[in-house]
């Protein structure tokens, strides 16, 4: 596998790269980078595929005090292989809106450790948003397909779309408990699903 190109820009304040001064516009991060935001940033981390006219393969947006090491973002090194595209993030606290395209040319795998080593396994693309706290982890499936399993549990559980799974840590840290979530009421899943080039537009 290669590795895909990763790109922050930051829409808010400004962003930490691991090796880099603080990035206030657009920086680059490689495998193995941490990046994080303070309590008053925001910025977004795109994986792109550079083999196939750069295309969007996932966008993660950091908001405020949020923190993860992006381990691994690949895609198999050759076109004609039928290889996945592999994204993996550990050491999440913070919160994540996570956006991946459905109309991907290969499958999308998306694996998130948080400290406290509960996985967060999305399956499909999607939108989702992540939360993860020292006293819990609350993952909201807008439109997706994703599973959330929590440490020291064999068998995670699925989390249907328009709905949330939370593992509570003072009520039982090996349970996910799974409820309703609000109606997102700007969805436009057409425009998210066919993402133009900007040459197209």
């Amino acid at each position: 596998s290669v590795p895909m190109d990763g790109i922050v820009q930051v829409s808010r304040g400004s962003s930490g790269i691991s090796g880099q001064e603080a990035v206030r516009l657009n920086g680059i991060v490689s495998n193995s980078d941490e990046v994080s935001t303070d309590l008053l940033s925001q910025a977004t981390l795109s994986l792109r595929d550079s083999l196939n006219g750069q295309q969007l393969v996932t966008a993660i947006t950091l908001r405020g005090d949020t923190s993860f090491k992006l381990v691994r973002g690949a895609r198999p090194r050759f076109q004609w292989t039928n290889g996945q595209y592999v994204v993996e993030l550990q050491n999440f606290t913070g919160e994540l809106n996570v956006f991946a395209p459905k109309k991907l040319p290969r499958e999308l795998t998306l694996s998130i450790l948080t400290r406290a080593g509960d996985l967060i396994y999305l399956r499909s693309g999607g939108q989702y948003i992540l939360r993860a706290s020292d006293t819990r982890v609350q993952v909201t499936n807008q439109d997706g397909e994703v599973i959330l399993k929590p440490s020291n549990v064999d068998v995670g559980k699925s989390i249907p779309a328009n709905s949330q799974g939370v593992i509570n840590y003072a009520v039982d840290p090996q349970d996910v408990v799974i409820s309703q979530s609000y109606t997102n009421l700007i969805s436009d899943r057409t425009f998210q699903d066919d993402l133009l080039t900007a040459s197209e537009v």
